[in-house]
């Protein structure tokens, strides 16, 4: 475990490691009790191990993850052995200190067991390391890439197996990889579209989904329209477990040469459709005392900058809303939550910006994800929060 500080270990069953640790009676308290605070702030957590906390049932019995190693420390026994031992006390062989290894089972190599056996008069530390994180049902294990991926992936955590997710926006840059997302997570897939542009390329791109995909002509800045398309989909799926809400649009410009008809214009584009959108669905989450809600917002919303007025303006909207909505539902099963990318890598902002870095850009599949996390059960401790997605900018 070189290189390991005391974390849990991935391995495919509990290893035991023992530690001697010298504490003869007669040892100086304070010695005893610094060494005590030493193994807290290692992040040991006291308390015995818990044999049940082993993956007994299998990778396909479930989530199985530890995150703080137990630590024992059995008080040495009195030098007299046999009678007037402590209660609970166990003795140890006065044997010297000899390491003993097994091999266990490890994904990626195996790791060596130690187990020391300790003079009489020295106590133990005895670290249960658990096993990896598990996808419940598949037996699947998340794993780290060597090489950060541009295209983040949180399937293995997030898994939404049989909800039921509206997505606005679905046809654009990031629609397309938050649909892809949602579909591999197993989700089903409800999207309005108003005019039918990029309708065809979404079907195209995942008619592997079948049914478990379904776009609808809708208004999103029309309420009764939008309230139409959240029965439609009631009907169709039965409920509404999820919104992620990304439509909205850009413009940029000096306040000078701004005119009000174009500040109306991105306010409708950004917070209205959120707006008409979480008040179609809200009512079918309110009944199930269930529902997440995602709304995109932008940098800008937290510190305006040159020639963003308008567009500050409008995502500091989507904001305000979602924080005065996240408080009005925080005691009925539902969260809202708000993502804030900075400039997402997409062709048409390479084109515009064809000096910038895009390597330093937030990709789609990254923002995908962090919508994914905040749209599954997982994320019942997350509500009314602005979370930053910025990239490396």
């Amino acid at each position: 475990m070189a290189g390991h500080r005391h974390e849990p270990a991935v391995l495919g069953r509990e290893q035991r490691h023992r530690l001697d640790v010298r504490s003869r009676r007669g040892d100086d308290p304070a010695d005893r009790a610094r060494r005590h605070r030493d193994g807290r702030a290692a992040g040991v957590v006291a308390g015995p191990p818990a044999r049940s906390d082993s993956p007994a049932g299998g990778y396909g019995a479930g989530l199985a993850l530890r995150r703080a190693t137990r630590l024992v420390v059995r008080p040495a026994a009195p030098a007299a052995a046999g009678r007037g031992r402590p209660r609970g006390h166990r003795r140890i062989a006065r044997a010297p200190a000899v390491a003993r290894r097994s091999r266990g089972h490890h994904h990626g190599g195996a790791v060596a067991a130690v187990r020391l056996r300790v003079p009489a008069g020295w106590g133990i530390l005895v670290c249960d390391h658990a096993a990896p994180l598990l996808l419940p049902g598949r037996g699947r294990r998340c794993g780290r890439s060597r090489s950060r991926p541009r295209h983040a992936n949180l399937s293995c955590v997030n898994d939404l197996g049989g909800q039921v997710v509206v997505i606005t926006g679905a046809t654009g840059h990031l629609g397309h990889a938050v649909v892809a997302a949602f579909l591999e997570g197993g989700a089903h897939v409800a999207a309005p579209h108003r005019d039918g542009s990029g309708v065809e390329e979404i079907r195209q791109a995942f008619a592997g989904a079948g049914e478990r995909l379904w776009l609808e002509a809708a208004d999103l800045g029309d309420e009764t329209s939008m309230a139409r398309f959240a029965e439609s989909v009631v009907r169709r799926f039965g409920r509404i477990d999820a919104l992620a809400a990304l439509a909205g649009g850009f413009a940029a410009g000096p306040v000078a040469d701004t005119n009000v008809e174009a500040i109306r214009a991105l306010f409708e584009q950004n917070v209205v459709t959120a707006y008409t959108t979480i008040r179609a669905v809200l009512p079918h989450m309110r009944a199930r005392a269930y529902g997440r809600i995602v709304c995109v917002a932008a940098r800008p919303a937290l510190h305006g900058a040159k020639n963003t007025a308008g567009y500050a303006i409008a995502k500091a909207g989507v904001v305000r809303l979602m924080e005065s909505l996240a408080d009005e539902v925080k005691d009925e099963g539902i969260t809202v939550n708000a993502v804030l990318p900075s400039t997402i890598d997409h062709p048409v902002n390479r084109a515009n910006m064809p000096k910038a870095d895009p390597k330093k850009w937030v990709s789609p599949g990254e923002l995908a994800a962090v919508i994914l996390f905040l749209s599954s059960p997982r994320a019942s401790g997350v509500t009314g929060a602005a979370i930053p997605v910025f990239g490396r900018v």
